[in-house]
């Protein structure tokens, strides 16, 4: 490469760095700017203290495996996973139709786990169109550790 094309491309890179600079330092200290909170709930996430405040009106679904949910599982809850969905859903029917209206909570293991996700969109699309539908944030790791303070 040619000592003027070397010079030229340094220019544009200065150039670059330049412009983008005052942008950069805007992200970092604007003071509108929007902090990054891991505790910040998603959309359609409910908190764990939320969820107790429910009790016994809501309708507990464990996203995880059958062996993670037969080793140990909200009380009261019952298994909903993606694996065995077909062979569920009638157990899940019936306890909704007593308690019709009622906040579906579903949980996996911890935040980044996407089953709870899964099952509960699946609840809430076109084939059931349940409403109440909320993920726990933090999954089981969230239920057991505010169940152990």
């Amino acid at each position: 490469m040619s000592a003027g094309i070397r010079a030229c491309l340094r220019q544009g890179v200065s150039l670059w760095a330049i412009a983008l600079l005052p942008a950069i330092l805007a992200m970092l200290v604007h003071p509108r700017r929007v902090e990054w909170n891991p505790e910040t709930l998603s959309e359609g996430e409910v908190s764990i203290e939320q969820a107790l405040a429910w009790g016994a009106s809501a309708i507990w679904l464990d996203a995880r495996s059958r062996a993670d949910f037969e080793a140990a599982h909200v009380p009261g809850a019952l298994l909903m996973n993606e694996d065995e969905w077909n062979e569920l859903l009638e157990e899940f029917i019936m306890r909704e139709s007593e308690q019709p209206g009622a906040p579906i909570v579903v949980y996996c293991d911890s935040r980044e786990c996407g089953a709870s996700k899964h099952v509960a969109e699946r609840l809430r699309g076109d084939e059931f169109r349940f409403q109440n539908v909320h993920v726990l944030h933090g999954g089981w790791k969230a239920w057991s550790e505010a169940r152990n303070e």
